[in-house]
């Protein structure tokens, strides 16, 4: 039976081994263990404390999304931190979800690209729930920092093409996100610069394999759905290209392209209506930054930029002339429709 000892720095308990804690960094006191016959055996609703496969201490629960929880962690041979996403205990063994998850680990465990979140591992916890290793990051979503308020020229620019280079790398691989979208998007800082990383392919269409969806289903998040998706279409990887326009256009305008009152006239408006050029929200803009938004959000797949690296360089040669002259107050732009609250993912039952 695993020894564990009380961490008089975090409160939690950690395996005798552990020299330091993995939150604080302090040295932990070996001879402050729990008492005589007591094992930390935690709930599958908090795993903190859990050891899984003799490596990874689960340590503070920092995140739930759709699909399950995520634990800062430490490998407790290495010393290193990472982050460990567990499945939901809601989802049966042999689901679509479960398959979904480990797919999201395969597909993206291949990706290997500064911008895109790096998968170390995937396993099960003893009671065959299954789970996720990730590089642990410092910061914050990119929703963060949006919510109607604009970025500067500049960053938008940096941020697009982070984004369109992950892209890039990910559709080389053959593994379409389908859910691009700001809650996605995580700004790390690393040795004092911000990057963006890609997350959550939980969702994610891998080419290389057989499909768990089929014609009819609609996946991905309702502002951030390109014409086909919404219509239930077969997709492929322009329907990331048209999110990461709808994104960079909310990161330049503080607003969104498409609006409505709920999801039905939503839909509508991205299958029938034109969105406001840029230059309406930010008088002054380019028309080649019009031009640019205006290809990045055509309603035909055909009539898009057909790869991320051409969309990246369209959107370098848009951008090319601008300074901070637009959106450096970080200001909340004002629009006369409220946004739904449609932010959730939509996913299989």
């Amino acid at each position: 039976m695993e020894r564990f000892v009380r961490c008089r720095h975090c409160n939690l308990p950690h395996v005798a081994s552990v020299l330091r804690c993995p939150f604080t960094g302090d040295v932990v006191d070996p001879q402050t263990r729990l008492p005589a016959g007591v094992t930390w055996k935690p709930s599958r609703d908090d795993l903190t404390g859990t050891l899984l496969e003799d490596r990874y201490l689960l340590g503070k629960r920092i995140g739930d999304g759709a699909m399950g929880s995520v634990y800062r962690s430490e490998h407790v041979h290495l010393g290193t931190t990472v982050a460990v996403k567990v499945l939901h205990s809601r989802f049966e063994s042999g689901s679509a979800a479960e398959t979904r998850f480990l797919r999201e680990g395969q597909s993206a465990g291949r990706i290997e690209h500064p911008n895109v979140v790096r998968i170390f591992d995937v396993g099960r916890l003893p009671d065959g729930a299954p789970y996720i290793v990730m590089e642990h990051l410092t910061g914050q979503e990119l929703s963060a920092q949006l919510g109607g308020h604009r970025l500067p020229v500049a960053r938008v620019a940096q941020l697009g093409g982070q984004l369109l280079d992950g892209l890039a790398r990910a559709h080389a691989e053959r593994v379409i996100h389908r859910d691009i979208k700001p809650d996605n998007l995580f700004l790390a800082q690393e040795r004092g610069e911000e990057v963006l990383k890609i997350l959550d392919f939980s969702i994610a269409k891998d080419e290389s394999q057989e499909g768990l969806t089929g014609d009819g289903d609609v996946l991905g998040t309702p502002h951030y759905l390109a014409p086909e998706q919404a219509m239930g279409r077969p997709v492929d990887a322009r329907v990331d290209l048209w999110a990461s326009g709808v994104v960079m256009y909310e990161m330049l305008t503080g607003a969104l392209p498409f609006e409505g009152e709920n999801f039905p006239q939503l839909v509508m408006g991205i299958l029938t209506a034109s969105p406001a050029p840029p230059s309406t929200h930010l008088p002054g803009l380019p028309s080649a930054v019009d031009d640019f938004f205006a290809c990045a959000l055509a309603k035909e797949p055909d009539e898009r930029f057909q790869d991320a690296r051409a969309m990246a360089a369209a959107m370098r040669h848009a951008f090319r002339d601008l300074n901070d002259r637009a959106g450096d107050s970080g200001e909340r732009v004002v629009t006369t429709v409220d946004r739904v609250d449609m932010d959730d993912t939509i996913v299989d039952p």
